[in-house]
């Protein structure tokens, strides 16, 4: 097609895109306006990241983000935020719900906590009602095990395992078989899991770029680090 720019008339030739390509495009963008959101409202003192999908690869990214973005920082925002669930609660929160057992020390004065590869310093987490199946478990988990406060909007509720049937002529389709409870026996199914802050999205946020859920977990976890320092300066 031809543009007119600045009175000359140039060719442009367009190339049509997959729409998963410009989903993750889009995805990049919006991960990194939250970055920048946080890293402003907290004056970089917390990391962000968002975990997609409960997946492997979900699982790998984590660990890169929960490490790369929390390096010289002091906290950090998990948001499961339109996650679809998968099968991988466990291994993220095996990361986020260990506490520390003991410390090695070194002649050069250098202390590690034990175990590796934990992070322990505060965390939030914010969910809304496009969490689904092992994003409502992750939730669930993170509550039960007292990770730190949880923003947002309560999750959907769909939180039953399925097995995959086959049929002979090639279709298939999948049958409930498994409950999920939180230890308390309450069914997260067609519950879901509320949070302890209440954050509501409205109609015209996006179309804003406004991100009410976002910004209450950066107020929560300067909170938290607001008592961590006044506790420190205090003495006895």
């Amino acid at each position: 097609m031809e543009v007119l720019r600045r009175g000359v008339t140039v060719e442009v030739v367009i190339e049509p895109a997959w729409h998963w390509d410009m989903w993750r495009l889009l995805y990049d963008e919006w991960i990194e306006r939250n970055r920048r959101t946080v890293a402003r409202l907290s004056e970089d003192r917390a990391g962000y990241l968002h975990i997609a999908s409960m997946n492997q690869r979900s699982v790998e990214r984590f660990m890169n983000d929960l490490f790369a973005e929390g390096l010289y920082r002091d906290a950090m925002i998990v948001d499961v935020r339109d996650n679809g669930g998968g099968s991988t609660h466990d291994q993220i929160l095996s990361v986020l719900g260990r506490p520390e057992y003991a410390y090695s020390l070194d002649r050069s004065g250098q202390l590690t906590a034990q175990p590796l590869g934990v992070w322990s310093k505060p965390v939030v987490l914010i969910i809304n009602e496009r969490c689904y199946s092992d994003a409502e478990i992750f939730p669930a988990g993170w509550k039960a095990l007292g990770i730190g406060p949880v923003v947002g909007n309560t999750t959907y509720g769909a939180v039953i395992g399925t097995v995959d049937v086959d049929l002979i002529d090639g279709t298939g389709f999948r049958v409930p078989g498994t409950g999920w409870y939180t230890s308390d026996w309450r069914n997260l199914e067609n519950t879901g899991v509320e949070p302890d802050i209440f954050v509501l999205e409205l109609p015209g946020d996006a179309a804003l770029g406004v991100d009410r859920q976002l910004e209450k977990a950066v107020e929560v976890v300067l909170d938290i680090l607001e008592e961590a320092d006044r506790e420190e300066r205090e003495p006895g």
